[in-house]
């Protein structure tokens, strides 16, 4: 943690951070709502990801990318500043400090003035670069959402980016467990609509009514919602505050995801998760998942393995008649008993 953010390190109180760098809110180690979530689909799973320090980070493309669409779209001056855009066919037009010759090709294109930037100055270790195919897929999806804000005042009003705050990032401890827990809030208008950005493939019939709700609860968004609302709440019942400046994250807003489609025909979907169903996952979070984090790290600390405790009672065994009669070897076992 850099010495500007040293008052993240022991969090006692919930905090609100405006324009945090995105890199310093997912190196901070409160659990978000994403690994709340794979830790409840598998606690072993969730400790050699997010834990062990030996897994590869497989959902490293699409986070990239969907990082990048965020930037792009919310914060286009920050994307310009920190961006580097890869093109095969640009060549090398100043050598220096890279061992390259001019007129080699080129992996990286500075976006924002056409040279190459890798070849100008060096890339930095927080400069971030993306192919040209996907920053023009970006660009089209952007494209989108403005024809769908120009036809629909609806639309207008969730994807405004002019008259809303953006990239907000919140801290908080559950007051049961001492967990520390953390949020990050795309856009919030006025107190009234807090938007979070999904970008997805489209699939079949995946942007229905069906297909949306199946994707909610196949992602676990529905425990996203509920997480961030529980951590509006936190951020109501704090005493410390400046609630002049944060009053309207404090009016309790309306939840929505706005998915975005990556691949054509691009279309865009504003969906809400129904008050119902945000109960059903804070009580999901409260009752089972934070209490049952908390066990295993008490358990079995960061070094060792967070396996399952295994019931002497109810020991996993075969059962052959849940198997098909045709996939067993009859030949060798005889018919006994069928």
């Amino acid at each position: 943690m850099t010495k500007d953010y040293k008052h993240l390190e022991n969090i006692t109180k919930p905090i609100i951070e405006v324009n945090l760098p995105e890199h310093i809110y997912h190196a901070h180690p409160a659990l978000g709502s994403t690994a709340l979530k794979d830790f409840g689909d598998d606690p072993y799973k969730y400790w050699y990801d997010y834990i062990s320090g030996e897994a590869e980070d497989v959902r490293k493309k699409a986070y990239d990318f969907g990082s990048a669409f965020h930037c792009y779209f919310l914060e286009p001056e920050r994307f310009e500043k920190e961006y580097y855009i890869r093109d095969k066919e640009c060549s090398v037009i100043k050598g220096k400090k890279t061992g390259q010759k001019v007129g080699d090709k080129c992996t990286v294109l500075a976006y924002r003035d056409g040279l190459c930037g890798a070849h100008k100055s060096p890339l930095k270790d927080d400069d971030r670069t993306l192919d040209i195919e996907s920053f023009e897929r970006i660009k089209k999806m952007v494209r989108q959402i403005d024809i769908f804000c120009e036809e629909n005042p609806l639309y207008a009003y969730i994807f405004d980016r002019k008259n809303s705050q953006k990239e907000i990032s919140i801290f908080w401890v559950d007051e049961k467990t001492g967990i520390t827990l953390k949020a990050r809030f795309d856009l919030l208008h006025k107190g009234l609509i807090l938007v979070d950005l999904k970008t997805h493939a489209r699939g079949m019939n995946k942007f229905s009514q069906d297909g949306m709700n199946k994707l909610i609860f196949k992602y676990g968004y529905d425990i996203q919602a509920g997480a961030y609302l529980k951590g509006l709440s936190a951020l109501r019942r704090s005493k410390g505050l400046d609630k002049d400046t944060f009053d309207s994250l404090l009016n309790s807003p309306i939840f929505l995801f706005a998915f975005v489609t990556k691949d054509c025909p691009l279309d865009v979907m504003p969906f809400k998760v129904s008050q119902i169903d945000v109960d059903k996952a804070q009580d999901y979070i409260n009752d089972y998942l934070l209490p049952s984090y908390a066990w295993y790290m008490n358990k079995y600390g960061l070094k060792r393995p967070w396996r399952k405790p295994l019931d002497p009672s109810n020991m996993p065994c075969t059962d052959s008649s849940e198997v098909p009669f045709y996939l067993l070897k009859t030949e060798q076992r005889g018919n006994y008993g069928r």
